[in-house]
């Protein structure tokens, strides 16, 4: 692949294509349009094993950037140049604010749960029998990711219920805190219209993920989060 000649096509955060671009801009020796940075190996592997690793937020582009811009802050224009080229724009936080997570119908990349406090979602899962598990959830919306606030320790009930009540959806849903790729808790439980977890939770921000399987497109899900 010719990453600096190759046409774009649906260019975006969410396209494996550009991330690839991005990233060898920012590495290589030769300038372009909108190119003007030349950092090398060196830079962007101290990144991945600093910051990217450590960040509370799922992995993506938005918390390689803003790594990047933290730790080259005089190069913070050069670096929106170069993700503008893939129609992205400038990145300031790692959660991906003002981003959608699918072109219609969409949920904010993470919606912004707190106690008290209920969120919708709406799936883009493909229930498609000619595509693999793999094909079907490696897509735009396939996944749902919630922002967390806890404020004070305690027992947490999560639930997760389809908005309408038909089939068997299975939602399932994992809870994340810091750093970790491992969660701290889960809820997997078999084909139902809601799956509910309670835990305990010390203050702080979490990070979810929510899939729903055995289910078509567009459908809608409340996420809850009540203190016991």
């Amino acid at each position: 692949m010719n990453l600096e000649s190759e046409s774009r096509e649906n260019p975006g955060w969410f396209s494996e294509a550009s991330i690839q671009r991005i990233l060898y801009d920012i590495y290589d020796s030769h300038n372009d349009t909108g190119d003007t940075i030349s950092y090398g190996f060196k830079p962007i592997h101290q990144l991945l094993i600093g910051k990217e690793k450590n960040t509370p937020a799922f992995t993506s582009i938005f918390t390689f950037i803003k790594g990047l811009k933290d730790e080259h802050p005089s190069d913070a224009t050069a670096i929106d140049n170069i993700v503008a080229q893939e129609s992205i724009a400038p990145i300031n936080d790692i959660y991906g604010t003002g981003r959608t997570n699918r072109k219609e119908n969409a949920n904010p990349l993470y919606a912004d749960l707190k106690p008290g406090r209920d969120v919708t979602i709406t799936t883009n899962y493909a229930v498609d029998k000619y595509l693999s598990e793999k094909g079907r959830t490696n897509q735009l919306g396939a996944y749902n990711f919630v922002k967390v606030t806890i404020p004070n320790e305690g027992d947490y009930t999560i639930t997760v219920t389809q908005v309408g009540n038909s089939g068997n959806p299975d939602p399932d849903f994992y809870i994340y805190k810091g750093a970790s790729n491992q969660p701290i808790a889960s809820a997997e439980h078999s084909q139902a219209l809601s799956d509910t977890l309670t835990t305990h939770l010390k203050s702080g921000t979490y990070r979810m993920s929510i899939i729903v399987y055995n289910q078509y497109s567009d459908t809608s899900y409340t996420v809850k989060l009540v203190r016991n």
